[in-house]
């Protein structure tokens, strides 16, 4: 380009801190250098930059400025570089999508490569009919809900990794069933469930990837869980971050998009695999009781737990002390109404509900129980003892309030019994 058709513009390249990919920069880059322009480039952290060339680490560049210190009237145009994982990171970040829109507000020249004309998508383009779903997003996978297609479609690019949502294990299967590990998947939330009118529900259905196929993709995703539970051992379900996971798992953050959206994507399928274990020991647990009283099913549930939090410290992290996420307390709370619903319906077999009983103090005991064993595992992975036992008296003590004189006094099992008649 030989005439200086940029002399004393400067022009701001806003990219990601990885998954830029480098041609996409550098192009265009020398191009407004040879226009006589000054590019400058942007990032939401300070310090260097990630380039790749696909899915392979490349080049490394300085960060001239951060977005959040940024203002659009120093800058005479726009260019947002391409690559996967960069506008999707870019996405999620509220001070670069505030720096696009308020560019593309001012009029100024956006040029968008590749992918990256989503992000001006995110900022808001003028004359889009679908702008204000952009700007408001309806679940907790914005950069996903946001990923439209090259024509303005509401394409969605889904990674691979997370299974269909299954059918949970009837807590009644027959134990030469109850390895057979199966997933529970949470639903949207409701205006019932507290969220204050007016706002959109949190999505806690994590997004249906298709289970990798190949042993090497299948080993990457299972290696990628196991450092985000040691993250989350270590340091707490805060320190998860993409970047944090990919560098442990010894991945480019590009590659483990490939199999998750985002964080909560991982925490998400951490908590299904515990919960699926958790449904098998359950199942089993049952299934081998002599009895079946009240107590009995009390302490099997709750000693099913135990079990599971002492073979997988990071659930216990993630299940009690990580609700400061919403994905994962919406996933908690649905799960323990899916538990009660289940309980009741074994109970109510067994006759050992009274007539007329809706279900409802079956899901406040299971939210009562779910809080003792909070406690108890509050200040070490392997629990207070003395807590779980008092819990499962108090619990208990409850649920006999409402419980026949046979889910009191209790009744011997059989192999073909009444309260597994109507269950498969």
């Amino acid at each position: 380009m030989s005439e200086q058709t940029l002399q004393g513009r400067t022009i701001a390249f806003l990219v990601a801190a990885e998954g830029i990919e480098q041609v996409e920069l550098t192009e265009p880059w020398k191009a407004v250098q040879e226009a006589g322009g000054t590019p400058r480039l942007l990032s939401p952290e300070s310090g260097t930059v990630q380039a790749f060339n696909h899915l392979d680490k490349a080049d490394t560049f300085d960060v001239d400025e951060t977005v959040s210190g940024a203002d659009v009237a120093s800058y005479d145009a726009l260019v947002l570089p391409g690559g996967v994982a960069n506008p999707d990171a870019l996405r999620t970040d509220e001070k670069a999508v505030a720096f696009v829109r308020d560019f593309v507000a001012s009029g100024k020249p956006v040029a968008a490569i590749c992918h990256a004309p989503l992000d001006a998508d995110r900022g808001g383009r003028p004359g889009r009919p679908h702008a204000h779903l952009l700007a408001e997003p309806a679940d907790r996978h914005p950069q996903r809900r946001r990923h439209l297609g090259r024509r303005g479609g509401r394409r969605r690019r889904e990674p691979r990794h997370q299974p269909q949502p299954r059918r949970p294990p009837r807590l009644l299967r027959p134990a030469r069933r109850a390895g057979r590990r199966r997933a529970v998947t949470g639903c949207a939330a409701a205006h019932s469930d507290g969220r204050p009118r007016g706002t959109r529900p949190v999505s806690l259905t994590p997004w249906k990837r298709r289970v990798p196929q190949q042993v090497r993709s299948r080993d990457r995703v299972e290696r990628i869980l196991e450092v985000a539970g040691e993250i989350v051992v270590a340091d707490g379900v805060e320190a998860v971050t993409t970047r944090a996971v990919a560098t442990g798992a010894g991945l480019p953050v590009a590659s483990l998009y490939q199999y998750f959206a985002d964080k909560e994507a991982v925490l998400l399928a951490l908590v299904e695999r515990d919960v699926a274990d958790l449904q098998v020991q359950l199942a089993e647990d049952i299934a081998a009781l002599a009895t079946m009283s009240v107590r009995d099913l009390v302490e099997a549930t709750m000693r099913a737990f135990v079990k599971v939090y002492h073979r997988r410290p990071p659930f216990v992290v993630i299940w009690f002390r990580g609700r400061t996420n919403a994905a994962v307390a919406g996933y908690c709370r649905e799960h323990n109404r899916r538990m009660a619903r289940d309980l009741f319906h074994v109970a109510r077999s067994a006759g050992m509900v009274v007539e007329g009983s809706d279900g409802l103090y079956a899901e406040l005991a299971v939210e009562v129980a779910d809080r003792i064993l909070q406690i108890a595992f509050e200040d070490s992975l392997t629990g207070d003892p003395h807590v779980i036992d008092e819990g499962i008296a108090l619990v208990t003590a409850y649920l006999e309030t409402h419980a026949t004189p046979v889910g009191i006094a209790g009744r011997p099992r059989h192999p073909a019994g009444p309260e597994q008649a109507d269950r498969p």
